[in-house]
């Protein structure tokens, strides 16, 4: 089995890497640090022999990861389970690198479906062996759907469903699932730090979202991207309202078609490529023009005594900025405007503007053109 790699400018597809100890590859994650590929395999024909195998950027095995090179006590976190690896992500933050897997269950009774673990490499272990047992795991999150309660057991490479993919969105902590049992997008926060299992949060259900294979976050806007093999068609999901915000089907024929999606920004606009399993092909689409993006420095600079002054960055020209305050009680908000003074360019499609009449224990958010931000709580000197 091996894994092929795709030059969209040129239109041409090379051999990645051949000959792996992989039977059933269902996901892949690029450590963005250094180009090492993780790929997540469904293994066997019930999932019992899954891994998590690890390449380097030439297409060699540097450690396979499943339930033999972990039989071992590991020196740190959670002892890991391998049923039926559905799916891989990766996040980076200034505490490093981790890698995420769901799972969608193995054997006749679809043993140990419905998890995301986490796995935190270690940084100097040696390989292959040693890696395996001196890595971190933390299992976040059990109990989604998978074959044992949504779908047919036993497993079969052909019915296992489950949490499929995870995208990690740096810019709130929260890694975002994709379950194909149960036509779910989770949301996982504080997903690179949590220390044992957390509650999901379910984002949307059902609708549009029918058997989602893939999820990416937009680098323009921070939506979720969701690939449907359902119905093939790509969505655009706010993770906020869990809104539709826009959707297209983009093969006609027989579902099943949308597996593969990644997503760039090219010159303010965001451009997908998806892989469609009816015509074996690679293909890339234009999103609309993206809403505007609001992303702030989140400690406001004091002036003095009741005056901060905020930086925005958007990708609106001549945004229309509003700043509401925030009253007692929890998300409990208040549309009061407060004082802010014209904004004025400081480049890379940012606005500064001072807000004045506010108090130290004061919490706001920012809209620019009915786009709401993050909250923030006032920062008086």
């Amino acid at each position: 089995m091996g894994l092929d790699q795709v030059d969209p400018a040129a239109h041409t597809a090379t051999t990645f890497a051949s000959g792996l100890p992989i039977s059933g590859p269902v996901g892949i994650a690029i450590n963005p640090v250094n180009d090492l590929v993780w790929v997540g395999d469904f293994g066997s024909a019930d999932g019992s022999a899954s891994n998590v195998v690890h390449l380097l950027p030439n297409g060699t095995v540097k450690a396979n990861f499943n339930s033999s090179t972990t039989a071992s006590p590991v020196s740190s976190g959670q002892q890991p389970t391998f049923n039926g690896v559905w799916g891989m992500g990766v996040s980076q933050t200034s505490a490093g690198v981790s890698f995420y897997y769901g799972t969608a269950g193995s054997g006749s009774a679809g043993t140990g479906g419905g998890e995301v673990w986490r796995l935190d490499p270690h940084p100097t272990a040696t390989s292959p062996n040693g890696q395996p047992l001196a890595s971190t795991y933390v299992e976040l999150a059990t109990g989604l759907g998978d074959n044992a309660t949504t779908k047919a057991v036993p497993v079969t490479a052909a019915n296992a469903a489950g949490p499929e993919d995870l995208a990690f969105d740096a810019a709130n902590g929260t890694l975002y699932v994709a379950d194909d049992a149960n036509n779910t997008i989770y949301a996982i926060p504080g997903a690179s730090t949590a220390t044992g299992p957390v509650t999901p949060i379910v984002v949307a259900s059902g609708g549009v979202i029918n058997t989602p294979e893939n999820i990416v976050i937009d680098p323009n806007t921070g939506d979720l991207l969701v690939a449907n093999a359902g119905n093939n068609t790509l969505a655009v999901i706010d993770p906020n309202t869990g809104n539709v915000l826009w959707s297209r089907v983009l093969d006609t024929g027989a579902p099943g078609a949308l597996f593969g999606l990644a997503a760039v920004a090219n010159a303010g606009h965001t451009t997908v490529y998806y892989d469609d399993n009816n015509t074996n092909g690679v293909y890339a689409v234009q999103l609309p023009a993206p809403r505007p993006l609001v992303a702030w420095v989140t400690k406001p600079r004091a002036e003095g005594p009741g005056t901060v002054t905020i930086r925005v960055t958007t990708n609106a020209p001549g945004p229309t900025i509003h700043l509401f305050d925030e009253y007692a009680g929890a998300h409990s908000f208040v549309q009061k405007a407060l004082h802010v003074a014209a904004p004025e360019a400081f480049g890379n499609g940012g606005w500064t503007f001072q807000v004045s009449g506010i108090k130290a224990t004061n919490h706001f958010y920012v809209m620019v053109n009915g786009v709401r931000s993050n909250l923030v709580a006032a920062v008086i000197g």
